[in-house]
């Protein structure tokens, strides 16, 4: 069984009104588009979820290169 890796990824501060969300399988596709409009609503955390760490990684970046998200 491969490890899973989870990466915090936020777009604001926490507030009284942030939930945070586990987007599993994030790392591509549909899942990857949802974590990125999640994120610049201001209205979520989303924890990244991949099974190849590779993978998540790259999302990682390729996310916080899209305006908006830190």
């Amino acid at each position: 069984a491969a490890e899973q890796k989870l990466v915090l990824i936020t777009g604001t501060s926490p507030t009284l009104t942030t939930s945070f969300i586990n987007n599993p399988g994030a790392n591509q596709g549909i899942g990857f588009e949802t974590a990125k409009n999640l994120i610049l609503s201001d209205n979520y955390h989303v924890i990244l979820g991949s099974r190849d760490p590779a993978k998540g990684e790259e999302a990682v970046k390729t996310l916080e290169a899209v305006p908006g998200i830190k």
